[in-house]
């Protein structure tokens, strides 16, 4: 019979495990605590740098905003003057060829016919809902010979259908065609009235050339 005896106190007993469990334990109460530590810090300083970053923008953003309501009120004030300028570039572009005008009845005047009085009546308008310019001219004149009355509706033709009028004129009446009512003025002498109606002139900017 084979009698043993251990004399090792339960206490004192190695465990056959490499890491005890105290160590083990020792090891996460010294971790866990640093790692929540750490975390903590960089989630600190994280939104420490947020909350700057917003402070800075929030600065930036106030020190633009002058300059924001002063690029505003440019862009409105440069609407504004475009406006102005297309306006005056559109009554320029509407305005009548008087030069074409009076150069047309120098042409188509006969050499019997005198006009005496040429009244232009211009107004403002709209043509297709566009402001637009009218004008209607009013000829009085006189004229003397047997051709006299040729010689009025020669005239009307030069204005009416002659290649530099077709485009501006409309109509072209003549309203009056009698005989002189002056004492002093020979039987053979005619005076007449004409009137002239433009096509209305558009108050519109002309087309922007290209290059410029």
């Amino acid at each position: 019979m084979n009698l043993q005896v251990n004399f090792i106190l339960e206490s004192e007993r190695r465990s056959g495990s490499t890491i005890s469990l105290k160590f083990v334990v020792r090891v996460v109460a010294v971790v866990v605590p640093t790692v929540l530590i750490m975390t903590c810090i960089s989630l600190f300083m994280l939104a420490d740098s947020a909350s700057r970053t917003v402070k800075l923008r929030e600065q930036e953003k106030k020190k633009s905003e002058p300059k924001v309501k002063q690029v505003a009120i440019l862009q409105t004030e440069l609407k504004d003057t475009q406006g102005i300028q297309d306006l005056l570039d559109g009554w320029k572009a509407s305005r009548f060829e008087w030069q074409i005008l009076l150069t047309q009845l120098q042409i188509s005047a006969p050499v019997h016919l005198q006009l005496i009085r040429i009244a232009a009546d211009e107004q403002m308008g709209l043509a297709d809902n566009v402001p637009a310019r009218t004008l209607n001219l009013a000829l009085r004149g006189k004229v003397k010979g047997d051709q006299s009355q040729d010689d009025v509706k020669a005239l009307r033709v030069g204005l009416k259908f002659s290649p530099a009028m077709t485009s501006l004129v409309d109509v072209v009446e003549v309203k009056r065609f009698a005989k002189s009512e002056v004492a002093e003025e020979k039987e053979e002498v005619r005076v007449f009235e004409m009137e002239c109606k433009f096509y209305p002139r558009k108050i519109i900017p002309p087309p922007v050339k290209s290059g410029k």
